[in-house]
This record gives C-alpha cells, structure tokens and sequence, in this order.
C-alpha cells in the first residue's frame, strides 16, 4: 500500500524519465575515459562491467607489474561498494579522481582515488547522543550476520549531475542502552559531504492496515537506486529494506521507500510498498536484501521501465492479477516506479515450502541483461536462490505462479513445472546469496557466478537453446570462494576482459584478510591474486559481499578496517 497517490500524468513523466536513466547507463559506461563508478555494480542493470577501462590489461595485471600502491584506515566495517567520481574540486582543487567510502560507524569519507589520501571526513552522520546501532539490541541480539555495528550498511547512489551522494544511514539512542532506533536518508554535496535537499529525514511509514515500518527490526541492506539521466521535478530516490536476522515474529515485511531526490521533505513523498502488508491473519517476511544487490532499472518489450528485485522467504498469497496489498514472500517482483502497481511477478511453485526451510528465493540480486544481447531473448533478468539454482526471466512475462494446485505443507515439496524461461543449476548447487556479473566478449556473452564453496564459473549465454547456454562444459577458476562473491568486469570494450572477485570468508568480525583475484574473463585463468605478494598486497580482514570497485586504472576494496588502492605498480613483489 502507498501513502499518497500519484496522478497519471505524473505517473508517465516518471516511466519516461526512468527510461531515458535506464538507456543512459550503459552508454555512460561505454564512454571514453574517465570513467564514474556512482551506482551499485556499476549501472542500473547491475551488470558489474566497465567496458572502458584502457589503462589495466590482461598483459599488465600480474603480481611482477600489478598491486597495492595504498592503505588508509576507516573508523569502521566497509560493506558497501566504494563510489567513484572524476574531476572533483574539493577545497579549491580539482583531483582527478575521488573515491567515497562510507562505513558501518555511520561515516563518509572522501579518498583521493590515486594516493589514498583522505579528502574529507570521516564525516558523521550521527546525531547528538547517538551511536551506530549495536547488533546485540537489534534482530535478537544474536549478531551473527552484521557485528558490531550497523551504520551505512547498504551501498550509497550518486547523482553527478547535482554533485549529490545519497545514503541510509542507522542508529540508536541514546548512544548506550538504546531505546529509540533510526534509519535516517542523507544527502550530502560530494565536493564537501555537507547536507543539502533538506536532509536528513528518517524514514517511517505506516499501512493503511496498520502494519509500520520498524526501525529497530529492519536493516537497509540493498544499495540505493537513483536514475542518472538530468535531475527534473519528478527525480525519485529508492531505498529497499529487509528485517535484521533474528528479528521476533511475526517478522517484518521488505519495504521500499521513494523519496523526492531534489528535496527529501516534500510532504508529497516518501511512497512506500511493503512486501507483506496483510494484517490479519498475519503475514510476515518477504525481506529484501539480495546480497547487498540494489534495486534494478531497465524496460520491457513495451518500452517502459520498471523497478526489479525479489524477496526473501515470507508469506505468499498473490493472485493472477495481483495488487500491491497481498504478500509476495519468495517472489521476483516487477514494480511501476509509482510502487503502485506489481506488473508482473514469478513466485516458484514450491513457495511454501521453501519459506518453511529457509530456502531464500530472495538470496542473490537481480542482474537485467542488457537490451537486445540476444535477439530472441532481448529482455531478460537473471538471478540467483538459497538452493543454488539460476533463474532467467522474461521481463515481459516473468511466469507468476503455478502451485495453486498443490496440497502445500513444510515436508511436502509442490513439484509443478514453473513458467519462467529457465533454471539453471549452479556448479555445485550451492548456496547463492550473491550477485552475477555480465560482459559481452568478442565471440560470446557471458554471466559470472561465484557461489558458495565453489570457484567462479562462466556461464555463456546463448540466443537459440537459453538463454543461458547448457550441455556444455562451463569454465571454472582454479581456487574457490567460501562464502561466495560478487564479480566484477573490466574490458576495453569486447577485448582485455577481467573478472575482478573479493574472497570475503564470510567474516563478520575479525576472520581472514580479503584476497582480490584477477581473471582472464574468456579463459578464467588467474592473472592475480593478492596473497602471491602478501607483505606489499594484502588487504584488511574481508566483509561479508564486498564488491571491487574497478575504474581508470585502479581497484578500490574496502574492508573491516581499511580503503585499499590497487593499481600498476613498480614496486617489488613480497
């Protein structure tokens, strides 16, 4: 349910504003250098590539010529992707490239994105008497998936056009035995992480059920989502939520939230849809966190664009013309940027059983494959579940839901066929609770998964049998990734692919220092990793779905205590 309405003519200016953002991504990517990284995984599809990177190439990136050239430390856990703008002037000065980092104590830095030397910050976005929230007073208290803290766990959006860094930042109060909690929507100028556009707000909403938001129960996992074509009067910020693990039943629903991006008080916003929303009898679940994955953007065959993700487990009662006041737990869900209207849908027909075992469908994040990759396919969305399956989806048709006949119960798994265009199983069908990456080689396009306890493995895409090709032989790295990784990919267009993947072990607090791998994206044979040069190269202790930040010759990680810089390098391998 929304507060507020929006008018019809207002809805159309939003669907083709976020149409023009949608096409604009891509071709903003493929631009000559430099290039900004602004958005979770690079573009509102979430593809991960930067396919203008003219400085690092397969025959550069090796432990003789590639490495760490900088560390500086932060004051707390990086979840998030870092953020990179070109051509800032802070203080005067113009810096070629700037890197913003924001961490789990509920700070922003700004980083020269050459030499590590701090800009700005740490700059906080607390309040008097406030803390970051501890995990022990949140979800149960069993921090077992985010400790010590949440502060800035979701990746932040940028807008370049208006010099404009948005995040959700959370905290308590008072500081030591909290008794109010806060998630609060920042907008800060990039050139002096001073606020503007009337923030901060924090967020609230209620149902017209009754059912609110709750801030102590809820964390904002997914980055955020903001369209990058010129700022207009209907430019509208997301920001999606997901309950904390070990939150008391019933369990919270998923949210998302829209707030005017120019002025985050306009008593006209936010608009808000809750994935659970009924009250009575109750519902519960249908978080949304994907892997740290945002909220994606791109069209249909129509050429209208609509806002995609998927839940977690939850309560499902969707009907064949489904409303956004029914319960969507496990569900790929295609929205109106109005968040009126759920315009199409898949919920696998073993819902109910999956919610009762915790098999996520929400687990991993939604990739759009970009327009017309394949003709006869060419508009697809591609995501992951808990049970390591691989799901394609016309965006058009995602399939709805075909377990209405089954006798649904927790041991009694529904085996009806489902109607979505394929599923795939992963390598080892493993746990996949993060996010693929795309690129489109020479000869063939490709997914990039790297799932849990197995290697990274290449996943072509094919136009006639797929789309993701099968009966074939696929690629795998020689090492594998414990907790699983979201990929990245550098290329100069079709040629000098990189796979880029952080090895996070899954830590939450303290563990295993992140290793960073480099793969010949066609051949997935390592180029580099960093423990091959431990004294010059390796990194702070990992987090949990890290994603490397690739643009204009370097890497940027982020980790549990430091921003590291990786680069070319002449300095001797130890």
């Amino acid at each position: 349910m929304i507060s507020g309405c929006v008018t019809a003519s207002r809805t159309r200016q939003l669907i083709a504003l976020m149409a023009v953002a949608s096409s604009a991504v891509l071709s903003s990517a493929q631009a000559a250098s430099p290039v900004n990284v602004t958005t979770w995984h690079n573009d509102n599809w979430r593809t991960g590539q930067n396919t203008s990177e003219t400085i690092l190439k397969l025959n550069n990136v090796g432990k003789a010529t590639f490495g760490k050239i900088c560390s500086a430390s932060v004051d707390g856990q990086v979840y998030s992707q870092p953020l990179e703008v070109s051509n800032v002037t802070i203080k005067g000065t113009i810096y070629p490239t700037v890197v913003y980092v924001v961490t789990e104590n509920d700070s922003v830095y700004a980083f020269n994105g050459t030499n590590c030397q701090v800009l700005l910050g740490p700059v906080s976005m607390l309040q008097t008497g406030e803390a970051a929230a501890d995990c022990h007073f949140i979800g149960g208290g069993g921090c077992k998936t985010i400790a010590p803290t949440v502060g800035i766990l979701g990746t932040p959006v940028i807008d370049p056009s208006t010099h404009t860094l948005y995040l959700s930042a959370e905290s308590q109060f008072p500081a030591s035995s909290p008794t109010t909690w806060f998630h609060r929507i920042h907008a800060l100028d990039i050139t002096t992480l001073a606020e503007k556009f009337n923030g901060p707000v924090a967020v609230a909403g209620t149902l017209s059920s009754g059912k609110a938001f709750n801030p102590q129960e809820e964390i904002q996992r997914p980055g955020l989502l903001i369209p990058t074509s010129p700022i207009s009067s209907t430019s509208v910020l997301y920001i999606a939520y997901s309950m904390m693990d070990g939150a008391p039943d019933p369990h919270p629903p998923g949210w998302v939230f829209a707030y005017d991006a120019k002025n985050l008080a306009d008593p006209n916003f936010p608009k808000f849809y809750a994935t659970t929303p009924v009250v009575n009898p109750p519902a519960e679940g249908g978080g949304i966190w994907q892997g740290g994955g945002a909220l994606a953007l791109g069209r249909d065959e129509n050429g209208l664009s609509y806002l995609y993700f998927s839940t977690g487990d939850g309560t499902f009662d969707l009907t064949s013309t489904p409303l956004t006041t029914q319960d969507a737990g496990d569900t790929f869900i295609k929205m109106t940027p109005d968040l009126n209207t759920i315009a199409g849908y898949f919920t696998p027909s073993d819902q109910y059983w999956r919610a009762c075992n915790d098999i996520d469908f929400g687990s991993g994040g939604v990739l759009l494959v970009p327009d017309n990759t394949l003709p006869n396919y060419p508009y697809i969305a591609i995501k992951g579940d808990k049970e390591g399956l691989i799901w394609a989806f016309d965006r058009g048709s995602p399939g709805g839901y075909n377990g209405g006949s089954c006798s649904q119960s927790c041991t009694a798994r529904c085996m009806n066929a489902n109607n979505n265009l394929q599923s795939v199983a992963d390598l080892g069908a493993k746990v996949i609770h993060n996010n693929p990456a795309f690129w489109k080689g020479s000869s063939s396009s490709y997914l990039y998964y790297a799932v849990s306890s197995e290697p990274l493995a290449q996943y072509p895409l094919c136009n006639t049998a797929g789309p993701i090709c099968t009966g074939i032989n696929y690629l795998q790295s020689g090492n594998t990734f414990q907790n699983g990784s979201t990929p990245s990919v550098s290329s100069q267009g079709t040629t000098n692919g990189i796979v880029w993947s952080i090895d996070n072990f899954g830590n939450v607090s303290g563990g295993k220092p992140a290793v960073l791998w480099a793969y010949d994206a066609v051949t997935l044979n390592t180029l580099y990793n960093s423990t091959q040069c431990p004294t010059r190269d390796t990194p702070g202790d990992a987090t949990k779905f890290s994603v490397p930040t690739i643009a204009n010759g370097f890497v940027y990680v982020g980790t549990q205590t430091d921003f590291n810089i990786y680069g070319n390098t002449t300095a001797a391998c130890q």
